[in-house]
């Protein structure tokens, strides 16, 4: 397998999440686990993220490529400016190129106005508007969801997996959602799981 999840297993304590469980996923496009809530696909999109390691199996390519992620949480930084949010996510740089830059996703998710605003100060759809844009600044290879448009009415749902879908095009894409339409919009295979532990349905 040249990347994904191969016969992996994963527990919480006595509590199997994944077992033996296989994702073979594509170098571009978009890939998407569909299932209930409760079923292992988060704990499967942390152990490519790297931010969990696998008890058994591997995870394959994935070293050495660049992965941003939007959490089921905004996990924004509250004592940061929406502008100042983005730019740490950027790396090192050019400080006055990034400022401008994180102005420009920004606007491009509709809060260009807001660029000196904490995150306390948003509503839920707007702090997850910034969410996305924060990965989206980010320079990776690889885009991991996790329930993404979740605080979103449907206009903005609609208008942010649009602009993911412009930018991720090329790369790799794994998105958990629980609404078949956004599924189908952003990934050219949804993969109906169910579990726990982590199964193909």
């Amino acid at each position: 397998m040249k990347c994904g999840l191969e016969d992996v297993c994963f527990a919480y304590g006595d509590k199997p999440v994944l077992q033996g469980f296989t994702l073979p996923l594509p170098d571009a496009g978009g890939v998407c686990l569909f299932g209930p809530s409760g079923c292992g696909k988060t704990t499967a999109l942390r152990l490519l993220a790297g931010l969990a390691l696998p008890q058994a199996g591997r995870v394959a390519g994935m070293a050495g490529r660049r992965v941003a992620v939007v959490f089921q949480e905004d996990r924004l930084l509250t004592w940061c400016t929406l502008e100042q949010n983005l730019t740490l996510a950027m790396g090192k740089g050019d400080r006055r190129a990034q400022r401008a830059l994180a102005g420009d996703w920004l606007a491009r998710v509709g809060l260009g106005d807001q660029a000196a605003l904490r995150p306390d100060q948003l509503s839920g759809g707007m702090r997850r508007r910034v969410a996305l844009a924060r990965a989206l600044a980010c320079p990776s290879d690889v885009l991991l969801l996790d329930e993404p448009f979740k605080e979103l009415d449907e206009e903005n749902a609609a208008r942010m997996a649009a602009l993911v879908a412009q930018v991720m095009r090329g790369k790799l894409l794994v998105l958990i959602t629980h609404v078949r339409a956004q599924a189908q919009a952003l990934c050219d295979t949804v993969v109906d799981v169910q579990g726990p532990p982590l199964t193909l349905a």
